[in-house]
């Protein structure tokens, strides 16, 4: 664990042509168990490497047909091969981090318990750019070096199996620019059933994780919605969220929460009432400056779509009452940006 008072630096990735080191998402998520490899708190994230000289070690510094061997295993899930794996990862999307939590429930030899499922959150915007990289753009550096990278790893990304990845390497501290809480805090009691009941029950039996995300994508994407009739469950993520993670961090998790499936974002709307409700307009503009990847990302992501599409009205809320109460727009730049 750091003791030291000063930050350490992170282990930047050098590669610059990669687009993805411009706008990370604001917020991401790594889920962890007892078990995980290398370690994972509210101070530091450092890689399974178990030789220091490897953890200082740059991906695209290391022979590139190893590097890509590298890279597969841990897109794989087979980095125990691998004594130099440097990396770790992350993902944007909330839905896929819970999924995660609950196959590693049931799959984990020692089976951990909500309560053992931590979630930890950054935010992006505190590390300089370089820190994080988005799997994709990692895998087009080295596909062609690997031939399961190219065949097998490449053709999933790109196609429905996406999860919005990203990796961070070496010794990451995170002091200072992170939350963290458990599996069992932040949805535990129901809230998740209540919140994407397909995400706890899928219907197909063998929906561990990929598929049981796929479904609930495929599912809500595009249905006919109704209007809210209950409005417990967005109070409920609400509430959850500021109990857990705090003012700072509660905004943007109860959104995401709320982004588990489609809801309806008009002005007269259960979400986007209680929202207002909970949230005045000076907090909502504190986050007009956060980032989501860019479209292309969310086309495979429905759920970052809605995040963003939720965030996106509540900033219009305070940017007509800023209009209202000082005839002036502050926030016309970063609607603009979100528009785009």
């Amino acid at each position: 664990m750091s003791t030291n008072s000063e930050q350490i630096p992170p282990l930047i990735f050098s590669n610059r042509i990669h687009s993805s080191f411009d706008d990370p998402p604001t917020y991401l998520f790594r889920l962890y168990a007892p078990i995980t490899r290398g370690t994972t708190n509210e101070n530091e994230v450092i890689s399974p490497a178990r030789d220091s000289r490897d953890r200082n070690r740059d991906l695209f510094d290391i022979q590139p047909h190893h590097a890509a061997s590298i890279l597969n295993a841990h897109l794989r899930w087979k980095c125990q091969d691998f004594d130099d794996c440097n990396l770790m990862s992350w993902s944007s999307s909330l839905l896929f981090i819970l999924r995660f939590g609950l196959y590693r429930a049931l799959n984990d030899f020692d089976h951990p318990s909500l309560e053992d499922l931590r979630i930890l959150i950054v935010d992006t915007s505190r590390f300089p750019r370089g820190t994080f990289i988005r799997d994709m753009d990692a895998i087009e550096a080295f596909k062609s070096y690997n031939n399961e990278l190219r065949e097998k790893v490449h053709k999933w990304r790109t196609g429905d199996l996406y999860f919005g990845e990203y990796l961070s390497q070496g010794h990451l501290d995170v002091r200072g620019r992170c939350v963290e809480t458990t599996m069992e805090a932040l949805v535990g009691d129901g809230l998740l059933a209540a919140l994407c009941p397909r995400l706890v029950n899928p219907s197909t039996g063998d929906c561990s994780l990929a598929k049981a995300v796929l479904e609930v994508r495929k599912r809500e994407s595009g249905r006919v919605l109704e209007a809210d009739a209950d409005d417990s469950g967005v109070v409920k993520a609400v509430e959850r969220a500021w109990r857990c993670l705090g003012v700072t961090w509660c905004l943007p998790v109860s959104v995401m929460l709320l982004s588990l499936r489609e809801r309806r974002l008009g002005e007269g709307d259960v979400t986007m009432r209680l929202l207002r409700e909970n949230f005045d307009d000076e907090e909502a503009q504190t986050f007009a400056n956060v980032q989501y990847g860019r479209e292309s990302y969310m086309k495979q992501m429905p759920e970052l779509g809605q995040y963003r599409s939720i965030m996106l009205n509540l900033l219009r809320g305070a940017r007509r009452s800023s209009r209202d109460s000082s005839g002036s727009d502050d926030l016309e730049l970063a609607m603009d940006n979100l528009s785009l």
